[in-house]
């Protein structure tokens, strides 16, 4: 007996590029792709009481049927389809009916459009242009405005004239029978914005007595540093080594500046003398600009690790290893992290911060979550924390939606491993020298994500 899965709620389900629908108790379901005009088809086990040996999809578009247990199938036109999929052992069958609007844009007359974003950097006005056109051209001839030109789809430019203006920009796509132009202006402005500019370090100890090295993760067009360790003494070099005379705390402050901008960053650290290296404690504070009120902590520490110990510097403790902590008062604090092994060898590492009245903090919001993160002896070995792009890699739009687009202006090809905050693995990027790749994030759940190249460089990107 033939047993219809779809209720009158699911037969007719709209599903549109890049969102997922499908009925509880349907045995089918529809879900867009990355490549224009394709869908992929997917055969589930809703309510089914025994197992499939053969299925057919039905794609409504007078296509022949596809007899797989799941399927891809691209439209080339636009419309309403009736989509059927039936699974059968024989003797018993299921049949799912689905409706699919198709409205792909690359289904449309050769129309040319395009948008683009502003990437505000330090020193120069950089734009990334993107293709919207409809159709499928298979040319592309940019006109930036200024004598430069482009036959990439999504090229990237860079305008040199710090004075404000404006620019006439125009997209030419072609087909094998036509053409179209599309042209807007753009504007250019001064470059009077050091908002993204910071100063930034790290630290680590040296086997040599109250010897510390320290790392320089400022903002990467930073040309000028000047380092004040706390104890009269200064440097100017951008990763300077330094050997205190005696043991205790010390406030380090660093300024990193260029001919335009200037920041500084004041942190305290801890100076011992260590006997021992079976353990090192490493912790980094990492903030979600799109939930300001949680502050992750990850634990990097290594070594032989038997036990932990946490001083939140408000009265609390704990000796978990990964406990959760919340900030309810303003205050300065010195947030410490003893790590030991299972005989006497302890290192410390600590972070300080003030969360002022108004509920602000340098790296974070007042009555902020923490949450500790432990990646002790893990694959990811730092967070550098960078808010901008590398000389060699550009990835954007930062904030994404659906999108990311990664641009390798070196000259070796870089990897990227893609992890989630809790350090889960997502993906691998390659993005050959001198070339833009493009990766499809719409599946992905809003957040934090991290982005490792083999070098051990991490960035952040934020989900919308």
């Amino acid at each position: 007996m033939k047993r219809l899965i779809t209720t009158l709620s699911t037969l007719a389900l709209i599903l549109f590029l890049n969102n997922l629908v499908a009925g509880n108790n349907s045995i089918g379901f529809i879900q867009g792709t990355s490549q224009p005009c394709t869908y992929e088809f997917r055969d589930t086990t809703g309510t089914r009481t025994y197992t499939p040996t053969s299925y057919t999809w039905d794609f409504g578009d007078g296509s022949s049927p596809v007899s797989t247990q799941h399927a891809t199938h691209t439209y080339n036109s636009n419309g309403t389809f009736y989509v059927t999929h039936t699974s059968s052992n024989g003797s018993q069958h299921d049949t799912a009916f689905l409706t699919l609007q198709v409205n792909c844009s690359a289904n449309k007359p050769l129309k040319a459009l395009f948008g683009y974003k502003t990437i505000d950097t330090i020193s120069t006005q950089l734009f990334y242009f993107y293709n919207q056109s409809e159709g499928k051209p298979t040319s592309f001839v940019w006109d930036f405005g200024d004598a430069n030109v482009s036959n990439q789809e999504n090229p990237i430019h860079i305008y040199g004239n710090a004075m404000p203006q404006s620019y006439t920009v125009s997209l030419k796509v072609s087909d094998s029978n036509s053409s179209s132009t599309f042209s807007q202006i753009v504007y250019v402005k001064p470059f009077d914005s050091c908002g993204s500019f910071y100063a930034d370090f790290h630290w680590q100890y040296d086997s040599i007595c109250k010897k510390i090295k320290f790392q320089n993760t400022s903002n990467l067009s930073a040309t000028s540093f000047k380092w004040d360790f706390g104890d009269s003494g200064t440097s100017n070099s951008t990763y300077p080594t330094y050997t205190y005379a005696n043991k205790g705390y010390y406030d380090v402050k660093l300024v990193s500046s260029n001919s335009r901008c200037i920041d500084s960053i004041t942190q305290n650290v801890y100076v011992s003398c260590r006997t021992c290296f079976s353990v090192n404690a490493k912790i980094e504070l990492f903030t979600d600009s799109s939930a300001p009120g949680k502050a992750i902590l990850f634990n990097f520490s290594a070594g032989n690790i038997a036990s932990h110990y946490w001083d939140f510097g408000d009265g609390s403790t704990s000796t978990a290893p990964n406990p959760n902590h919340n900030y309810t008062s303003p205050g300065h604090f010195i947030l410490k992290y003893v790590v030991r092994d299972s005989g006497t060898c302890t290192d410390t590492a600590v972070i300080e911060f003030d969360i002022d009245s108004t509920g602000h903090i340098k790296r974070g919001l007042f009555n902020f979550s923490l949450q500790i993160i432990d990646r002790t002896n893990g694959n990811i070995t730092a967070i550098k924390n960078l808010t901008e792009n590398s000389r060699q890699l550009l990835t954007y739009p930062n904030p994404a939606q659906n999108k990311i687009n990664f641009k390798n202006q070196g000259s070796e090809t870089i990897t990227l491993s893609v992890f989630t905050l809790q350090g889960q693995a997502l993906t691998n990027v390659i993005i050959e020298a001198q070339t833009l790749q493009t990766l499809d994030i719409s599946a992905w759940s809003s957040g934090i994500y991290l982005l490792k190249d083999q070098n051990g460089q991490v960035w952040k990107l934020v989900k919308e």
